[in-house]
């Protein structure tokens, strides 16, 4: 066999596989099937293409720091620190070296090259990771609509689809797509299936000519993303893909459960079953992700239903010659890192945490785990991880920093309506003046949503410690400061159902300030806070309001005062569940979707976890850090340093010093 490298334009231009005009096939690139059986390198070794994807976009060109230039479109999908990001927001892509190691390589530029082109794209199996000849790592368009035909075949064949469901003859019957965004919905559902419609003479036979729908008899194909896209759409089956990526409070579930209702308003027969089905592909890459939810709210209420979620070895047994051999991989809990067991002190430690929790996987699959075990777990396992966005990756430091006493007895309080019942003598005071009274505090309230829920940290600086950090191209010894917390609590109103009064917490707020404590500053994140500030602005506090969910730079603080060993907090079980469910999307720091709490006071309420402990925390450290620069003006290393950074405020000049390398503790008050 003879081996050619040569450019995949050039490869397409070969196959003679031209841009389709059409309108109808060319809503965001056309997929092609392959004219001869081709294969691709991919992480996980040769993976067959299924399909040849033209499109038009901007195109830019990516000038790596290896010397590597790549040039693709802006809406490319790439791999970076192992998550799939558009090129034209990257910052580094994943590539595999020589040693068949993944290395992430910093994009240096970005150069602009044409405002359209034609770009090719390929199609392959999941996990739709594939490789260029540098060995940059791709992710590439997805097929999920095959088993959609069938019953779009089976409905065809009917005289009168219309009459059979007793709707009106002018009825169209729609067989919807749904992804997290209409560009997905094409381009990994529609593209693919119209690629198969076309090569079918049945098909292309019912093709309706009149342009009103794709197929006779009032059938057609449509693309949605969102609940609010369905009203009016007569749903008889569906195909949802891939939309675990994209649960954003709810909406996935939302829109799923909608599609269900839909079909069953038009098309639910006897016996509680339907004519044709709804096919949900999506994989359940974490604890609490949408396919687990579906599992729990949707399993045994329809007829019918049923859940496949294989190991892809077991999927791929009949093509595969296993040799037998297997080792053991640990899939991680909230509080533990998933980790390839190698010896009998890892099994014995795995065992320890949650037996359930370890597989046995073919060895021909080790390097896929070495690579990457949380997408070995993923993607060949099929398995759902806590920890593949987890904001916090080592686990273990959690029990590390949970490790002071709680000043009161339990991880939350509930308040009750009893105006004599003052939250304060429920307290030990000696316990919760433990270290002392001298030290200023910062203390930060967060609010719940319904007012149901509401935590309180209050923290105060112990000492200051040495710490390496990597600015400028090396490592450098630093001091920062050690932080303990006098108060971490939830607090939750006497019974389900009401809401938390916060007349009682300003009291509590006063009570502390009375029994000696110096409260320097109180932080809220300043949703249903307004008459609390105006309140106890009014006795004399310092209030500020600070959300955690507009800037990211309070938890960067806590992480960072975490991996570093800066913070010590009580050992509060809600407190730990709430840390080990924190990830990092997009624009925030968030808590796992629609994740159900163990503790057993939240569970007894069905309630979800939250943010309510961690956002006070982060909001107390970074504030602490902004305080602390806040007193400085008369500083000329400061006035200089404001001067050159172009801020006028404490609040911004924080990140200014940080940005720099961090500030000697010479020029900090004390």
């Amino acid at each position: 066999m003879k081996k050619i490298r040569i450019p995949i334009g050039k490869l397409f231009q070969k196959f003679q596989i031209a841009h389709i005009n059409n309108d109808y096939f060319n809503k965001n690139g056309f997929a092609h099937l392959p004219p001869v059986e081709m294969f691709i390198k991919t992480p996980s070794g040769k993976s067959k293409i299924n399909f040849l994807v033209t499109k038009k976009d901007e195109t830019i060109e990516l000038i790596l720091a290896n010397g590597n230039t790549l040039k693709v479109s802006k809406n490319h999908s790439i791999i970076s620190n192992n998550k799939k990001i558009s090129a034209i927001d990257a910052e580094s892509i994943d590539v595999i070296n020589d040693k068949n190691e993944i290395e992430n390589i910093e994009i240096v530029k970005k150069e602009k090259l044409n405002d359209e082109e034609i770009v090719y794209d390929i199609n392959i199996d999941r996990p739709n990771l594939y490789l260029t000849p540098n060995g940059e790592i791709h992710h590439n368009t997805k097929i999920s609509t095959y088993a959609l035909l069938y019953d779009i075949c089976r409905i065809l064949h009917l005289k009168n689809p219309q009459a059979a469901f007793n709707l009106p003859n002018t009825t169209k019957i729609i067989y919807m797509l749904t992804n997290s965004s209409l560009e997905a919905a094409e381009s990994i559902n529609f593209d693919p299936m119209m690629a198969i419609i076309r090569e079918s003479p049945f098909f292309v036979e019912h093709f309706d000519k009149s342009g009103r729908t794709l197929f006779q008899k009032g059938l057609d194909i449509k693309t949605v993303s969102r609940k609010r896209q369905l009203v009016g759409r007569d749903v008889i089956a569906a195909v949802s893909d891939e939309i675990n990526q994209e649960v954003v409070k709810g909406g996935s579930m939302e829109l799923v459960t909608e599609m269900i209702n839909r079909i069953n308003s038009r098309f639910l027969l006897k016996g509680n079953t339907w004519p044709c089905h709804y096919y949900i592909i999506s994989s359940a890459q974490t604890d609490g992700s949408l396919t687990e939810q579906l599992k729990e709210n949707f399993e045994g209420d329809l007829s019918g239903v049923e859940f496949v979620n294989p190991a892809r070895f077991e999927v791929l047994k009949h093509k595969i010659d296993y040799s037998g051999d297997t080792f053991q991989v640990f899939i991680g809990t909230y509080d533990a890192d998933p980790f390839i067991i190698h010896t009998d002190e890892d099994f014995n430690k795995a065992m320890e945490i949650d037996p359930s929790k370890i597989y046995k996987v073919p060895i021909e699959h080790l390097q896929e785990f070495k690579n990457s075990v949380i997408t070995g777990i993923q993607d060949v396992l099929g398995k759902p991880t806590i920890n593949s966005k987890s904001f916090l990756k080592d686990k273990s430091l959690i029990n590390k920093t949970l490790s002071l006493t709680k000043t009161y007895d339990k991880d939350y309080m509930k308040i009750t309506n009893d105006v004599s019942d003052r939250i304060i003598d429920h307290f030990d005071i000696k316990k919760l003046t433990q270290f002392g009274l001298d030290k200023k505090r910062i203390l930060a309230i967060d609010i719940g949503l319904n007012r149901d829920r509401l935590g309180i940290a209050m923290l105060h600086r112990v000492s200051e410690k040495k710490v390496d950090r990597f600015r400028d191209g090396k490592i450098s010894t630093y001091e920062d400061f050690v932080y303990w917390a006098d108060l971490v609590i939830a607090f939750m109103p006497d019974n389900p159902g009401e809401k938390i009064r916060l007349e009682k917490i300003r009291d509590f707020i006063r009570d502390l300030r009375r029994i000696g404590f110096k409260i320097e500053l109180i932080v809220t994140d300043g949703y249903q806070s307004v008459d609390t500030i105006q309140i106890l602005e009014q006795d004399g506090f310092n209030i500020k309001e600070s959300s955690v969910d507009k800037n990211k730079k309070p938890y960067y603080a806590f992480r960072y005062a975490i991996e570093e060993g800066r913070v010590k907090l009580p050992n509060n079980m809600i407190l730990k569940e709430e840390i080990s469910c924190l990830i990092e999307n997009e624009k925030k720091i968030d808590h796992l979707e629609g994740v159900k709490s163990n503790v057993p006071v939240l569970k007894e309420r069905d309630l979800n976890v939250s943010k309510d402990l961690t956002d006070p925390i982060a909001n107390a450290i970074y504030n602490f850090n902004q305080i602390k620069y806040d007193k400085l003006e008369d500083n000329n290393f400061v006035k200089e340093l404001k001067i050159k950074s172009g801020v006028s405020s404490g609040d911004d000049l924080y990140d200014a010093i940080t940005s720099r390398g961090g500030i000697t503790i010479d020029y900090l008050e004390n």
